[in-house]
């Protein structure tokens, strides 16, 4: 249960309760709830995903060399392709 300040006075609600309460609001100030919690939803998927990243960086180290030699390799077989 969710406690809230209200006229200085605390009150418990129930999710069933904040639910129904957004959903008195108008069109547009359900909107800034929806955007405010998908921002933060967006947030840690966005972190989630570095920390993957980075654990894939540590467990296969490549260098700048190994990184210009694939790039190399893509680019001359994208090059011999077109010329088909």
């Amino acid at each position: 249960m969710a406690r809230v300040m209200v006229h200085n006075q605390e009150i418990e609600l129930t999710i069933a309760q904040i639910i129904e309460a957004i959903r008195q609001l108008k069109p547009e100030e359900q909107s800034i709830i929806r955007r405010a919690l998908n921002d933060r939803a967006w947030s840690e998927r966005t972190d989630d995903l570095l920390t993957r990243v980075w654990a894939k960086v540590q467990d296969t180290p490549i260098t700048e060399d190994e990184i210009n030699a694939e790039v190399e390799a893509v680019r001359q077989t994208l090059h011999t392709a077109s010329r088909h």
